[in-house]
């Protein structure tokens, strides 16, 4: 239900100034796919679609999943192992709808910068750590901690930078930075993406 007023908040205001800006004054327009890295070992993937309006104005809309290092992983904790095979390392998984507005500046033909705040609605996973002994015998050693995980949901604040390449007129690449903020995860992170769509590549003359 969240996802889906998240959704129709972001339509709702982009068709408000769409209607006030007319076609002619969408400057870029394009979306995007790439890889995300978050801090605490964290990794993902991005879509997006973001809209460059007259007066460099933008709306966008953002889309990422991944899952990372839980941000209440005790600090003596250590992995169970099988012989020398360690057990795979605790992650949390995190899905993140982000709906956003900002500024963007030109830095040359082929360049521009976008800044940008917002809303995100998140759904993930929350561990919880207990401490046990960690004997065993000679085939597999147990952790020191067992972890149980429970689903959960918030809805934060995203704040995100990102510096845009036109390669080709309707194609390019991007490479920014984010910090998401929520009670789920709040950590920085970086995106680098392909973008598609409208470069709107500024004449040479």
């Amino acid at each position: 239900m969240k996802k889906n007023t998240m959704l129709l908040l972001f339509v709702t205001i982009t068709a408000a100034v769409f209607s006030q800006e007319r076609v002619a004054a969408v400057q870029k327009m394009y979306g995007g796919l790439g890889g995300v890295l978050v801090h605490k070992n964290g990794y993902g993937s991005e879509a997006g679609f973001q809209v460059v309006w007259k007066k460099n104005w933008t709306t966008a809309l953002y889309y990422q999943s991944g899952e990372a290092d839980p941000k209440n992983l005790p600090d003596d904790y250590k992995q169970g192992y099988t012989l020398v095979f360690p057990d795979p390392s605790p992650a949390v998984a995190f899905k993140m709808i982000s709906i956003t507005g900002g500024k963007a500046v030109d830095l040359g033909r082929r360049f521009w910068l976008t800044t940008e705040g917002g809303l995100s609605f998140v759904t993930g996973e929350k561990m919880t750590f207990r401490r046990q002994s960690s004997s065993g015998n000679i085939l597999y050693t147990p952790s020191n901690y067992t972890t149980t995980i429970e689903s959960s949901s918030a809805v934060g604040g995203v704040v995100r930078a990102d510096l845009h390449w036109a390669i080709l007129r309707f194609a390019g690449l991007s490479l920014g930075g984010f910090v998401q903020f929520n009670s789920l995860q709040t950590a920085p992170g970086i995106v680098t993406k392909l973008i598609l769509g409208k470069m709107n590549i500024k004449s040479s003359n």
